[in-house]
C-alpha cells in the first residue's frame, strides 16, 4: 500500500457502517469491527453454565470458541418477536472475536461522521449503549458502543488484558505528570471513565473529556484563541490530546490530521480498538505522535511519559 493510498483513507472523515435490523429498528456497527456473517444455528450453541443472561453460549468458529451475545437480550427488546432466520455476525475489536446475534443485516452504507449526530443528553443521562444517531433513507439508525456491550459482560476494561496490571516505570515523574494538561475524545463514557481513571492513579490528574472529535478540536480552537489573547502558546494550555477513532461529529483520525496541520507541537495519541498493521499506517499517515490499542491501555501512562517528558 502505498503512501498516496494510505492518505486518501485517513482523515476523510467518513465510515462505512454495516446495518443490523433488531425488530423494527436499524442499529449500525462500524465494517472494520466486523470479520463475518453468518446464518444463526441454535444447535451449534454450546452453553456455558454461569455466563452474562445476554450470553447465549459459545459456537465454534475458524478453530476457535468464541461467545455469541444477544443483542435484542442484551438491549431488552425480549418484547420483540425474534425473525425466524437471524444472523451472527462475528466482531473482532480490542483482539477479542465475538459473536453477536441480530435479526438481520441490510446493508453497507459509507457516510461521513458529520453526518452521525452525538445523541441527546437525555438519551445519554443514564449508561447508555448509543453513541450516535445517523439519518439513512429518512429513517434514524442507532450507533451502539460494543466497547460498552462488552463491559457490562466483562467488567472494567483492563480485564482484557489478561490480568496484567501496569507498574509505574517512572515513579519519580508522579509529581510532574499532574501539570500536563490534557483532553480526552471518546463517544464511549465507559471507556472516557476507565481511561480517565486509570491516568488519574498515576496522578495525570488535569484532563478533560469530550464525547466526540468535533467538540474537542472546537475547545482547541478557543484554547488557542485563549493564548494569543494572553500572549501565550497554545501548549502552556495543552501538552497531548488523547483520541478514538469512531466517534461522531468528526473521527479520530481528522481530528489528528487538523490538530498537527494547525497546532504541530501538540503531542496526539491515538487510543483505539481498531488498532491493526493497516490502522497503523492511517495513524502514521495523519502524523500521530503514538497510537496504541485499547487491548493495551496497561501500557498508556508509560506511553504518555514517553511523548511528554
Amino acid at each position: 500500500m502505498s503512501d498516496d493510498e494510505i492518505l486518501l483513507e485517513a482523515g476523510t472523515n467518513e465510515i462505512e457502517v454495516l446495518e443490523l435490523i433488531l425488530g423494527s429498528q436499524s442499529y449500525g456497527i462500524n465494517v472494520l469491527k466486523t470479520r463475518f456473517i453468518m446464518e444463526y444455528d441454535p444447535s451449534a450453541i454450546t452453553e456455558v453454565p454461569d455466563s452474562f443472561h445476554s450470553v447465549l453460549g459459545t459456537i465454534w468458529f475458524q478453530n476457535e470458541s468464541i461467545p455469541v451475545v444477544d443483542l435484542k437480550i442484551h438491549l431488552g427488546k425480549t418484547g420483540e418477536a425474534a425473525s425466524a432466520d437471524r444472523i451472527i455476525i462475528v466482531c473482532e475489536f480490542n483482539k477479542l472475536v465475538t459473536g453477536f446475534l441480530v435479526d438481520n443485516v441490510k446493508e453497507i452504507h459509507r457516510i461521513s461522521w458529520e453526518n452521525i449526530k452525538p445523541p441527546s443528553p437525555i438519551v445519554t443521562s443514564h449508561e447508555t449503549k448509543v453513541t450516535g444517531m445517523a439519518v439513512i433513507e429518512n429513517k434514524e439508525m442507532v450507533m451502539l458502543d460494543f466497547e460498552g456491550i462488552i463491559g457490562d459482560i466483562i467488567g472494567d476494561l483492563t480485564l482484557l488484558m489478561s490480568g496484567k496490571k501496569e507498574v509505574d516505570e517512572k515513579p519519580e515523574l508522579a509529581p510532574s505528570r499532574g501539570e500536563i494538561k490534557m483532553m480526552i475524545a471518546d463517544d464511549s463514557r465507559v471507556i472516557r471513565q476507565q481511561i480517565e481513571h486509570k491516568l488519574n492513579e498515576a496522578n495525570y490528574t488535569t484532563i478533560t473529556q469530550f464525547d466526540n472529535g468535533k467538540a474537542l478540536f472546537d475547545a482547541i480552537l478557543n484554547t488557542h484563541e485563549r493564548a494569543f489573547n494572553e500572549g501565550k502558546d497554545i501548549t502552556d494550555y495543552l501538552i497531548i490530546v488523547i483520541t478514538d477513532i469512531e466517534m461522531p461529529g468528526m473521527d479520530g483520525l481528522t481530528l489528528c490530521k487538523k490538530v498537527k496541520e494547525r497546532f504541530p507541537r501538540i503531542k496526539v495519541m491515538i487510543l483505539s480498538s481498531l488498532i491493526s498493521k493497516e490502522m497503523s499506517y492511517k495513524c502514521q499517515a495523519v502524523n500521530a505522535d503514538g497510537y496504541l490499542s485499547k487491548k493495551d491501555l496497561n501500557q498508556l501512562v508509560s506511553r504518555i511519559d514517553e511523548l511528554c517528558f
